[in-house]
């Protein structure tokens, strides 16, 4: 039974050996048993390696977090890592690398197509996650974040500037 299409809330795990389902009580800590929608597992699908080798506390000893999840919903990304279903979730926030191989900045019309609250942003969205790639996404939020936060002091500073202008 593959523990991705059940709901989280409506959780059945099956025993291999007898082939029996059990139904479990929701938030005792199942370790291993796959969190719910919006989680990814923490494996590589041809090596079976770990995508991040980030680790969790598993009572005393440390061990790679087997599921993984990226909340775009904060000010600043954050990635969340868990043993399993209604277990603790650990999370640290996300930072852009710095690219090992510089390129030309964005160009007039890269920096409007990934600009925030445009008509067209939803289908920037859509698009990214087509691409399945989590670290454009998380350097696309921060690019709009920081884009916003630069417009804000921008105006902040001509309104400062303009302030001074009418004092002298």
């Amino acid at each position: 039974m593959d523990n991705e299409s059940i709901p989280a809330l409506a959780l059945v795990l099956e025993d291999e050996d007898r082939k029996e389902a059990q139904t479990l009580a929701p938030g005792s800590p199942m370790p291993g048993v796959h969190p719910g929608f919006g989680w990814f597992r923490n494996a590589n699908e041809e090596t079976g390696s770990p995508i991040f080798c980030e680790y969790v506390i598993n009572d005393r000893l440390e061990i790679i977090a087997p599921y993984y999840q990226l909340n775009m919903d904060t000010n600043s990304p954050e990635f969340l890592l868990t043993r399993g279903q209604w277990c603790t979730v650990h999370s640290c926030t996300l930072r852009a690398c710095k690219d090992p191989y510089p390129h030309s900045a964005l160009t007039r019309k890269q920096r409007y197509l990934f600009k925030a609250d445009q008509p067209f942003s939803c289908l920037v969205d859509w698009a990214l996650d087509q691409e399945e790639d989590n670290t454009l996404k998380v350097e696309v939020a921060q690019y709009r974040a920081m884009t916003k936060r630069a417009s804000c002091i921008a105006n902040h500073i001509a309104a400062l500037h303009e302030d001074l202008a009418n004092i002298t």
